[in-house]
């Protein structure tokens, strides 16, 4: 059993102010840097553990995560009122982002979802080609603040194809998830509507958030068509019949793990979803998904992963239990049903032994 390196108090708080200088006096060129926060803290989730020890991140599943997350930004951003659309910037130069510049290329070939692009015989040359950028550049210029660097994440220069996050810095990415996830996205919108070449386009659109971290409405319409009769056109929580008024839900929800992916999603009614909000499902939900997931992967994975989301039931489970202990160390409440929790215990967590 590998030795509890767990972060103190007093050390989760120098990262959290260390994280913070980043963000307030860090210099942001491009929107790399908040793409690069938000792989490390994701990766922390799927790959780490709560042990305090270093892990190791092979730079292509950094690049990899950063594909996700600039695939829907590599298309047009529409203004219907100005009947105008471009590929938003997202860096400061004259030229486009290479990241972006690199996910064109793939889509001139004719392909329009993730799940493509993966299958495709140029996304291998694509993962290296960005994994050069990754290293090259938010890798080794995230850390510097006014001129100096503050190894605080990972040690520099990084030597090979794997950075190696510092003892205790997972154990902190995976605990201010939610934070990390909010100060980026925040910074990255920002960033992208304040560049002047996206200025007349975007104005003050509040659209822009949704578009560059969202799912379409049209994609989760695909999702339910999906998704019903696999649950025998029944609310995944109350069983009841769904009709009309199915919506499509994420089991963990989005404000907890901001990611799409294939086998987090339910069709729940609207009434249960909106009373469920943020919480996490109570245990007999918990254990008719993850039941639902064991029974069922291949088949959900395989026809939502058309639409373009991602499927792997590890790095579902993963994330999940991440989820459930997080709640129960901050001492949260789980979602039975309409206007009734429980306080969140340890024995949730047996679900996934």
């Amino acid at each position: 059993m590998p030795e509890l390196l767990t972060p103190t108090a007093d050390q989760q708080l120098a990262f959290l102010r260390q994280l913070q200088l980043i963000f307030d006096e860090g210099e942001f060129s491009s929107t790399y840097k908040y793409a690069l926060l938000l792989a490390l803290g994701e990766l922390a989730v799927e790959m780490g553990d709560d042990t305090g020890s270093s892990l190791q991140i092979p730079i292509e599943r950094i690049a990899e995560k950063f594909i996700e997350f600039y695939w829907p930004q590599s298309v047009p951003y529409v203004d219907i009122d100005l009947g105008e659309s471009v590929v938003l910037f997202q860096n400061l130069g004259q030229q486009q982002a290479s990241v972006i510049t690199s996910l064109q290329r793939l889509r001139s070939q004719g392909i329009t979802t993730l799940t493509q692009a993966r299958e495709s015989s140029h996304w291998s040359e694509t993962v290296r080609s960005i994994s050069a950028t990754v290293k090259e550049m938010p890798i080794r210029y995230l850390q510097n603040v006014a001129g100096t660097t503050i190894s605080f994440l990972y040690a520099l220069p990084v030597i090979g194809n794997v950075v190696e996050l510092l003892p205790g810095v997972s154990y902190n990415l995976r605990q201010f998830q939610g934070f990390l996830q909010q100060l980026a996205r925040t910074g990255w919108t920002a960033h992208v509507s304040a560049n002047r070449r996206n200025t007349r386009l975007i104005g003050r659109s509040a659209r822009l958030e949704r578009f560059l971290f969202g799912t379409s409405r049209a994609d989760l319409s695909d999702v339910a068509l999906i998704l019903r009769p696999l649950q025998e056109d029944r609310c995944f929580f109350c069983q009841g019949r769904l009709y009309d008024q199915a919506v499509v839900d994420h089991f963990i929800p989005w404000s907890r793990y901001p990611r799409d992916t294939a086998l987090n999603f339910v069709v729940a009614h609207a009434t249960c979803n909106a009373d469920k909000r943020e919480l996490l499902a109570g245990q007999p939900h918990l254990d008719r998904w993850l039941e639902r997931n064991y029974q069922r992967h291949e088949d959900i994975g395989s026809a939502i992963a058309e639409l373009g989301f991602v499927s792997n039931l590890t790095v579902t489970n993963t994330i999940a239990k991440w989820a459930y202990r997080q709640a129960f160390e901050a001492k949260g409440h789980f979602w039975l049903r309409h206007k009734q929790t429980e306080p969140a215990t340890a024995e949730i967590l047996v679900a996934f032994a």
